[in-house]
């Protein structure tokens, strides 16, 4: 292996620690298939990266299929992807286009979409449940899996007063009502979808239940780290919007990896495990130590403001669990963690103006007349003797892969009576189109693309 090697970015250190603490689990996963969903994103580049580094290291010749929505993107960032045994397969959780083939293990990396406008937490319930129970249908009934990871999130807690640390056990939830509390409610459901198949079906589910990380590819501007580091590096002074109590911990995504693979092979099945840090500092403190690792000038200002996201006084974990069952425990201290974070971005300053604009894309939501835009108009409305429009299809898939809403519709079935859903549903998937939803007639939309209004031709130009 040359220092020259690229494993997606991540620092040969983190990777050579990662490796020193999970040596046994790479013998139980040599040569064997893993499955990833979400593995382009922070927690699957991290996986990513630890799986090459051993496939190097080790010759663990572990074979990886992730699913991606858009893997050309991902490929053209990371063209390592191939030579490393992980292979890109295009799909979308929203649709059951799954890889063909058997695999023993599979990891959903599930992660929080930070607070999003109330017209897209539909799309937000949608996806995160229904995507979810088709990976478990998935591994139970088609992949023969024996592990299952699901990355769910401490948020399933609910608010938490007071400055004790939260045990896997704590009773509270969230507040169903609450717009806030929509990201925690739909994790507790799909917990529930997770236990239901190890019992019904014996799938060797664990459930990694994950708080908050910092370390390279953290998205930029995404919650009180992110926007105190991107302030911070750009010299700007940072601001708090409340008064700085409130108590957070941020565990190292080097040790984030460690830790998610001991869970995966190690788990007990159905058992869920706080994943995160014990060493609690306050958002004041926290903000003064980014400060200072960066050598800001500028001094921390406290608006003592009420924040209405700050439903949360402490979001700590207890991690006793981890730590007598599988050995596990927090190797980075945090101002090691923000030290190394901080070297990382300062040497990618163009990887962290992508975090900024990637992950948290301006969404537009467009309905697309599926005729005439992605099928031939044919006699006897029958989808399947339609001819698909490659071109058109392509820059559909482009709109929603830059994480716009995409709803098609028809209005065959009104012409002839017949519901047309499920066969339109298994024609656009085999033709690969990538969407939110099916409407059997015109939903309101941001841009309406249809072969008799905005022409199919101008999909190009539209960005």
């Amino acid at each position: 292996m040359s220092s020259s090697t690229m494993y997606f970015n991540i620092p040969h250190e983190d990777l050579s620690e990662i490796l020193s603490r999970t040596e046994d689990i790479w013998q139980k996963l040599k040569g064997e298939r893993v499955f990833i969903t979400g593995g382009t994103g922070f927690f699957g580049r991290w996986v990513l990266a630890s799986i090459a580094y051993a496939n190097d290291i080790l010759g663990a010749n572990i074979q990886v299929t992730v699913m991606s929505r858009d893997p050309e993107s991902f490929r053209h960032k990371f063209p390592e992807c191939e030579q490393h045994n992980i292979h890109l397969h295009a799909g979308d959780l929203r649709h059951s286009n799954f890889p063909a083939g058997t695999f023993p293990h599979v990891i959903h990396l599930a992660t929080d979409p930070g607070y999003l406008p109330e017209e897209q937490h539909l799309q937000i319930i949608d996806g995160t449940i229904n995507g979810t129970r088709r990976v478990l249908d998935f591994a139970s009934k088609r992949a023969e899996t024996k592990n299952f990871l699901y990355c769910s999130s401490g948020a399933i807690y609910g608010p938490v007063s007071g400055k004790e640390s939260i045990s896997e056990d704590f009773k509270p939830a969230p507040d169903c009502t609450a717009p806030e509390s929509l990201f925690g409610t739909t994790k507790r459901l799909t917990e529930q979808l997770c236990t239901q198949h190890h019992k019904q079906f014996g799938l060797n589910v664990k459930i990694a239940r994950c708080f908050s990380f910092v370390g390279p590819h953290l998205p930029m501007g995404h919650y009180a780290i992110g926007n105190f580091l991107q302030n911070a590096l750009k010299g700007d002074k940072i601001t708090i919007e409340g008064d700085g109590t409130p108590i957070r911990s941020y565990l190292y995504m080097s040790d984030l990896t460690v830790w998610l693979w001991h869970i995966l092979l190690l788990g007990a099945p159905g058992s869920p495990y706080n994943v995160g840090s014990d060493q609690s500092y306050s958002i004041k403190t926290l903000a003064e130590l980014i400060r200072t690792s960066t050598n800001t000038n500028e001094e921390v200002e406290v608006k003592r403001k009420e924040n209405k996201h700050a439903h949360r006084s402490c979001y700590v974990p207890n991690i006793t669990k981890a730590s007598n069952e599988l050995g596990l425990r927090v190797w980075t201290s945090l101002p090691n963690a923000l030290k190394r974070h901080i070297k990382w971005q300062q040497n990618n300053t163009e990887t962290a103006s992508e975090q900024k604009t990637s992950y948290a894309p301006e969404s537009k939501k467009f309905v697309v007349d599926i005729d005439g835009v992605i099928a031939s108009i044919t006699e006897g409305n029958d989808y399947t003797q339609s001819t698909p429009l490659a071109e058109n299809i392509r820059h559909i898939n482009r709109l929603y892969a830059q994480g716009n809403y995409i709803v098609l519709f028809t209005a065959r079935g009104s012409e002839t009576g017949i519901d047309w859903t499920e066969l339109t549903q298994q024609q656009m998937d085999s033709w690969g189109v990538q969407y939110h939803e099916l409407h059997l007639g015109k939903p309101s939309a941001t841009y309406y693309i249809d072969d008799k209004m905005l022409p199919p031709e101008a999909l190009e130009y539209i960005n």
